[in-house]
């Protein structure tokens, strides 16, 4: 950035990359540094602190609450929070002995949750693999997969040469999706009736 002052007789002077800016700019990238370090610690703790007390109270992470037991769900919206965050704090109390190990391992939460996306897609041999749909989403899935078979066998008139390609080109981008995410592969053609 170039700043420009007038001198006492008029004329423009400019300091652009001088010794005097460049001390300026490291002063300031090491205070905007310091603050942000400081932050990211109290920010992780606040995180640590959370899923442990809420582990504390309804146990591991892992285990899923009894039916209608909405603790995470009311802490969420207390804490002005989405329930994911919640339980992502939770397995990451649960990850680490106490705080100290824990901000030894990561710097800030944005690398936790890096690693937990990592730990994710983890497959039996320990590598990182492709995304896969979770249990929670395959059945969601199904369940709506379901739903439109149903509902394409009740229809019974000719939709249009127009709407059948609009079929055709969201079936098609759905049988592309499945290879990548769920390991199936489906042709679709249009033919003729």
């Amino acid at each position: 950035m170039r700043k420009s002052t007038s001198s006492s007789d008029g004329k423009m002077t400019g300091t652009a990359g001088g010794t005097q800016d460049k001390a300026g700019e490291e002063k300031l990238l090491k205070d905007l540094q310091d603050l942000w370090q400081d932050h990211q610690k109290v920010d992780l703790k606040v995180r640590y602190e959370t899923g442990r007390l809420l582990n504390e109270r309804l146990g591991s992470p892992e285990k899923r609450q009894p039916y209608g037991q909405q603790v995470v769900k009311l802490a969420a919206e207390k804490c002005g929070l989405v329930q994911s965050d919640l339980s992502r704090m939770r397995r990451f109390a649960a990850s680490y002995k106490s705080f100290d190990e824990a901000s030894q391992a990561v710097r800030n939460w944005t690398q936790f949750k890096e690693s937990l996306s990592s730990e994710n897609r983890k497959d039996k041999n320990g590598e990182v693999s492709s995304p896969k749909a979770t249990s929670r989403q395959f059945d969601r899935l199904l369940q709506s997969l379901n739903r439109y078979a149903d509902q394409l066998r009740e229809v019974k008139s000719d939709p249009g040469e127009g709407k059948r390609k609009k079929l055709l080109e969201t079936f098609q981008k759905f049988a592309k999706a499945l290879p990548k995410c769920l390991c199936i592969r489906m042709d679709v053609k249009l033919i003729k009736a």
